[in-house]
């Protein structure tokens, strides 16, 4: 029942990656690029200033942190880190004219085009033993796009596919260990410049290399200017266009990308028939308990996607649910809420709202196991906007607890 569930009501939510805690993870970009013996000096005074104003921006909200990556960009008009950190921190504020997104991306893509000068060529087999199917990616562990990379790699015919990774991060866990057997070869390229890193993949004669981050952070893309490979494919990390000409497909589904809606991407729109999430359910049987409810006598709706997603118009929006629903709660559960600070900002932005702290239930992370088991404590799952949940709403669809979202127009 738990699968049907999940699979019928999935379909009809948009799809995205979220990265829990998004600023700390574009940190860890900008220290590895100044980590590297490959940049020169004005290069890194460049990443020096961008890393202090995101550092600056760690704890404020998306608006604000919006607005320092725009001051960023007119200090630093062609910082491919900025445009691409613009990008991603847009979707979580809501943009009038999608135009300027498209455009911005487009940007983005022309820079890293100019950078790429000599890019390769290719000669290839026409009907190789297997097919060399390469993975560009900075979250190859316990992370959204780890749990759908599992899953699809343990489902594929490795009669016909042969896997590579490039991980462009140096953490790895308990999935990295899973998903490293199913790989011929697995090739660090954090630390390494576009162009040599686009080199050791062209010389493993790869045929299909997928990107698996879009414009989230440790994302790769600027490799892929330098066409590495003959076909190359964005999925699972990045709900949007990456704005790189080079990638000529981006995998979607007819929910998430809807007839009519191929304008708004560079690449070429290639749709799975149902849907393009590879969900991987936990190894753990978790059942699922009647809704708290019943036995409350109240609702608890909850939400367990990152805080970033959470914008001002969220936090408008939930606290008059709270004043039509008597006596309700709301339930957050992620990693910021950790920290009691950033728990007591959290009461203080629903407080301005005229919500009572004791109507709020905050807690940090846990291991997906009790996180999942953490849904059995919701009655309805609240999805933010603009930019909603992908793996946060599998999840809680296969818990069965329904998932109320809204329909962005982007």
């Amino acid at each position: 029942m738990k699968k049907i569930i999940m699979i019928t009501l999935s379909l009809s939510f948009l799809a995205s990656n979220v990265f829990a805690g998004c600023m700390k993870s574009e940190i860890k970009q900008l220290d590895a690029k100044l980590s590297t013996t490959e940049m020169t000096d004005a290069k890194k005074a460049e990443v020096k200033k961008l890393r202090d104003i995101v550092v600056a921006n760690e704890h404020k909200n998306s608006e604000l942190a919006f607005e320092s990556y725009e001051k960023a960009l007119a200090i630093q008009p062609n910082s491919t880190i900025t445009v691409s950190n613009l990008l991603f921190t847009s979707s979580f504020v809501k943009i009038e004219d999608k135009e300027e997104n498209l455009n911005l991306a487009k940007r983005y893509g022309d820079l890293v085009s100019m950078a790429a000068d000599s890019p390769f060529e290719h000669n290839i087999l026409s009907s190789p033993k297997r097919l060399r199917i390469g993975f560009v990616s900075g979250d190859l562990r316990n992370h959204p796009v780890g749990y759908f990379l599992e899953s699809f790699l343990s489902l594929s015919d490795q009669s016909q596919l042969e896997f590579f990774a490039y991980p462009t991060a140096t953490k790895e866990d308990d999935l990295t260990a899973r998903i490293r057997p199913f790989c011929s070869k697995w090739t660090p390229v954090n630390g390494k410049n576009d162009e040599t890193a686009a080199r050791m993949i062209h010389d493993d004669g790869i045929h299909v290399l997928f990107d698996l981050s879009g414009h989230t952070g440790l994302n790769g893309l600027g490799i892929f200017a330098w066409k590495p490979a003959p076909i190359q494919v964005t999925w699972a990390g990045y709900f949007a266009t990456t704005g790189v000409a080079q990638m000529d497909y981006i995998l979607g589904d007819p929910h998430v990308i809807p007839e009519g809606e191929e304008e708004d991407f560079t690449e070429k729109v290639w749709r799975l028939p149902n849907h393009y999430f590879c969900f991987n359910p936990p190894a753990i049987d978790l059942p699922v308990s009647e809704l708290p409810a019943r036995r409350s006598g109240q609702i608890t709706f909850g939400c367990f996607n990152s805080l970033i997603k959470m914008n001002d118009e969220v936090v408008e929006t939930w606290s008059e649910l709270l004043k039509e629903v008597p006596e309700s709660t709301l339930f957050l559960k992620t990693k910021t809420l950790r920290s009691e600070s950033e728990r007591e900002k959290v009461r203080q932005r629903f407080a301005d709202r005229g919500i009572e702290p004791d109507r709020l239930l905050l807690e940090g992370p846990s291991p997906r196991g009790e996180l999942l088991a953490a849904y059995n404590r919701l009655d309805i799952a609240l999805d933010p906007f603009p930019y909603p949940g992908g793996a946060t709403s599998a999840e809680a669809l296969w818990m069965g607890v329904p998932v109320l979202t809204l329909r962005g127009n982007n």
